[in-house]
């Protein structure tokens, strides 16, 4: 997807930096040090095929293996309250795919997409923060604790005696 491997080249290159400029030090848009932006999965420029390895990695191209391996899938995303400098900006594109996917599958998967956070949890902005993340909490470890209750209690081989 064209607009998340922006966003991760951007990261990496913290192309946003020089916007900050040195009179905010707590820009949102400097990501910390730069490296590579070839770092993480080899170059991202769809040029001759180059960008093979970000290709594969795309999560989105396998949701097939999660779905054959009966894995079960939640997605949590915000829009970042519409702030391009917030990760959950991009992300929430990403994780749409990913669910357009699974569905396209046929493959159940418990999806919430918070959008600005405004009706989820009292201090979610739908941003990358813990305020968004404590609601996802909340929500998902009820539904972590029924699927393993519904597995029943683990059984272990008897011990032999003789």
């Amino acid at each position: 997807h064209a607009v998340m491997r922006a966003a991760v080249v951007a990261t990496l290159t913290n192309i946003g930096a020089p916007l900050c400029g040195t009179s905010s030090p707590t820009c949102s848009l400097n990501f910390g040090p730069t490296v590579s932006s070839d770092a993480v999965f080899g170059t991202p420029y769809p040029v001759f095929n180059l960008d093979w390895r970000w290709n594969e990695a795309d999560p989105v191209a396998h949701m097939d293996v999660l779905a054959r391996a009966g894995t079960g899938v939640t997605i949590y995303t915000g829009n970042g309250g519409g702030n391009p400098a917030e990760p959950e900006f991009w992300v929430q594109s990403a994780s749409q795919h990913a669910k357009e996917r699974l569905d396209a599958l046929k493959y159940p998967a418990h999806y919430v997409d918070y959008g600005n956070g405004s009706g989820w949890g009292e201090n979610c902005n739908g941003g990358h923060n813990y305020g968004c993340w404590a609601q996802d909490l909340v929500d998902y470890v009820p539904r972590l604790e029924a699927a393993f209750a519904s597995q029943g209690p683990a059984h272990t081989p008897a011990a032999r005696r003789g």
